[in-house]
């Protein structure tokens, strides 16, 4: 299936030239990139990873939020992703994807969150988990 859906980009606080990646029409898809080019590769990314793991779940798709009715705070960019779930199969198959898919027992729900090696990545990623699933993972990066 193909899917179009509106994200916003948000320029990282703390991390010099990061974005954070939301849906708001999709909870459990959230990322960052380490510049807007990055940003949005991984968003059309978990997008695919959400929206796939959704149809095979059986969940029901919710319609796209029209883009101008999104309100941003200054900074902020709203742009349309699109996702192809019947491509990213084969590539999430083939383990090429950039994310990996974690459970939060909490909220009962899977996080896709990126593959990457850097500290600071690691820790800010850490931040955004424990914001969007109750989880505190920074006793890892102390």
């Amino acid at each position: 299936m193909r899917y179009i859906y509106p994200a916003i980009f948000t320029p990282d606080k703390e991390l010099e030239g990061y974005y954070v990646v939301e849906f708001p029409d999709i909870e459990a898809a959230v990322t960052q990139g380490k510049n807007f080019s990055d940003a949005r590769c991984m968003a059309k990314d978990v997008l695919s990873l959400a929206l796939m793991n959704m149809e095979r779940g059986g969940r029901k798709i919710p319609n796209p939020t029209a883009p101008t009715s999104i309100q941003v705070d200054g900074g902020e960019i709203v742009m349309l992703i699109d996702a192809d779930t019947d491509a990213y199969k084969k590539i999430f198959r083939s383990g090429r994807s950039r994310h990996e898919v974690w459970y939060s027992p909490i909220t009962e729900r899977n996080f896709f969150v990126i593959k990457d090696n850097d500290d600071d990545v690691c820790k800010r990623l850490a931040q955004i988990l424990a914001k969007i699933s109750g989880v505190n993972l920074s006793k890892l990066y102390e």
